[in-house]
């Protein structure tokens, strides 16, 4: 399913919301905190698909195998560097690796 919602990211299971809604909510959120606390230092805390979307925003080869590879990191703390609304460096600060354990993998 990953590979699906990825490959077209206005797909979404019945009732769900598809990458393109929760990447536009996202990216909307944090332009709007750029912007208001323009040059301070602002820490802000989400979950895998939120944050990897916003990724995606920023930089459009942040995909699928991208996502799968964090999937398995959490915490996973990066360090993000703008210059206005424009995100210019990424660093990773944090990587705690778990498995995944999805529906099936119980």
């Amino acid at each position: 399913m990953f590979q699906k919602r990825w490959a077209d990211l206005s797909f979404c299971e019945p009732g769900g919301e598809c990458l393109n809604s929760v990447m536009e909510r996202n990216s909307a959120a944090v332009n709007d905190i750029l912007t208001t606390h323009r040059d301070e230092n602002i820490m802000v805390g989400t979950h895998g698909t939120a944050l990897s979307t916003i990724l995606h925003y920023y930089n459009k080869s942040f995909g699928v195998d991208d996502f799968l590879r964090i999937i398995d990191f959490m915490p996973y703390v990066i360090r993000l560097g703008f210059v206005g609304v424009d995100c210019v460096e990424k660093e990773e600060i944090l990587i705690v690796e778990k498995e995944f354990k999805g529906e099936n993998n119980h």
